[in-house]
């Protein structure tokens, strides 16, 4: 899957992060977290530029649920240094991140994820994979690729919808800044 539907996915927890109530830059801030975190095992990508395969190649380590708990907990415990709570910021972080090994089993790749490294170097695909696998090169703009593109934006469509569609104000209710 492009990053696309991980970005998508991320924005729509990011939103949910903040229980869809924040508004503004704040709004913007969530979102843009949740999208980044669940794109980032895709660095595992630059690997491929110097021949890196297998458990460290891509959709290896990155992609396991032990790397984004460790990258959750870490990245949770330096947010909470600004104001959110310790437990919320990790979780939220280890979920964005998880998501894009789980999102890459649906997807008709010939390669699996690695989900349970380094307990295990197995591959793993699910049996249903509705998502296409897109070319990762100059392919991506041909007709192919933007079919699978156009696709994956279908799919993730009620996502994207709900990243963004706007906060509704409620006239009584406090903002979440005046709080």
């Amino acid at each position: 899957m492009p990053t696309i539907g991980h970005v998508i996915f991320g924005a729509a927890l990011g939103r949910a992060y903040g229980r869809g109530q924040a508004q503004g830059p704040r709004a913007i801030a969530e979102a843009l977290a949740g999208a980044t975190l669940a794109a980032l095992p895709d660095l595992d990508f630059i690997g491929r530029l110097f021949g890196t395969s297998g458990e460290l190649g891509h959709r290896g380590a990155t992609h396991a649920l032990s790397f984004a708990c460790v990258c959750g907990v870490v990245l949770g415990w330096a947010v909470s240094h600004h104001g959110e709570p310790r437990a919320r910021a990790m979780l939220f972080a280890s979920l964005a991140i998880a998501s894009h090994g789980l999102l890459d089993l649906f997807t008709d790749c010939s390669t699996g994820v690695a989900l349970f490294w380094p307990l295990s170097a197995t591959r793993f695909l699910a049996s249903w994979r509705p998502v296409p696998a897109v070319p990762i090169s100059r392919e991506l703009f041909e007709a192919r690729g933007l079919l699978s593109v156009l696709r994956e934006l279908l799919l993730f469509a009620p996502l994207l919808a709900y990243a963004l569609w706007p906060q509704r104000v409620h006239k009584g209710t406090p903002s979440p800044t005046s709080r």
